[in-house]
């Protein structure tokens, strides 16, 4: 017997979505302790290094502050609000991935999952003022 038209979706609010992103986040960090562990190989043999998370971070800072975009004031205001929700001092605001802490680095991605969910409850069809 076949159900039909059941709807196996449930809705989240704001605070369940940013508990539940935080979670897949500390579940990808065991995996990579696991995986470090277990060093893997890549086709010649060579280890493969466990810093996907910081070349992510690093990729994402680095589009953040170019320069030669046309919104890189935005784009920097935009940074330092997620810096700010993050906890992370002004002082700090400027430093690369590799300068920063296990702890701010753990900060700025629960800062980052909280502006996942905020995008998400967006409205789709925002129009701007004439």
């Amino acid at each position: 017997m076949a159900i039909d038209n059941f709807d196996m979706t449930v809705n989240f609010n704001a605070g369940q979505r940013l508990c539940g992103l935080n979670k897949i986040a500390e579940i990808r960090a065991e995996m990579r302790e696991i995986n470090k562990r277990v060093q893997q190989r890549d086709k010649k043999n060579r280890p493969v290094p466990h810093t996907i998370m910081d070349k992510e971070l690093a990729r994402f800072l680095a589009d953040m502050r170019d320069k030669h975009d046309k919104k890189y004031e935005q784009n920097n205001r935009a940074l330092s609000a997620l810096f700010y929700l993050a906890g992370i001092k002004t002082a700090r605001h400027g430093v690369d991935v590799v300068e920063m802490t296990d702890q701010e680095k753990r900060a700025l991605i629960i800062a980052m999952n909280h502006f996942r969910v905020m995008v998400s409850l967006f409205p789709e069809r925002l129009t701007l003022p004439v």
